[in-house]
């Protein structure tokens, strides 16, 4: 669940809009039977992240696509601890990860922008998308 947190709040602070459920994934792994015996449940995880596109740069004021504590707009802190209380995460470990995202994506986001093919304009659009989306938390 708290891949599941960091995924939201990952999509949030980039202006990832898109973040529908289709776009979330839980992997099964299943060990065959044999001959007689049914197939087993070896595991389930949360996928490898994907779609992670920022929505924002090219429709603004984009509203994000998964409604956190019922908001699809300006969304803070306490809106994530909310959800995350439904598996007993406390306030403060939510506002720890999230910290943790913040910082994550800080730090990665100039070589990023660098090595992407946005024009100029575009990587002025997504930094500001993030450092707006950050302020507001």
């Amino acid at each position: 669940m708290d891949r599941f947190l960091d995924h939201i709040v990952f999509s949030w602070i980039v202006g990832n809009g898109d973040l529908h459920a289709k776009n979330i994934a839980i992997l099964r792994s299943i060990k065959p039977g044999t001959l007689g015996d049914p197939p087993r449940l070896q595991g389930t995880r949360y996928s490898p992240l994907y779609d992670l596109v920022n929505t924002r740069i090219v429709i603004p004021g984009d509203l994000f696509a998964l409604p956190v504590n019922g908001k699809q707009n300006n969304l803070r802190k306490k809106d994530f601890a909310s959800l995350s209380k439904m598996w007993n995460s406390t306030r403060d470990a939510t506002a720890a990860r999230i910290d943790s995202i913040v910082a994550r994506v800080g730090n990665q986001l100039p070589a990023i922008l660098e090595a992407s093919h946005l024009n100029e304009q575009l990587k002025e659009r997504y930094q500001r998308t993030v450092t707006e989306a950050v302020a507001g938390l």
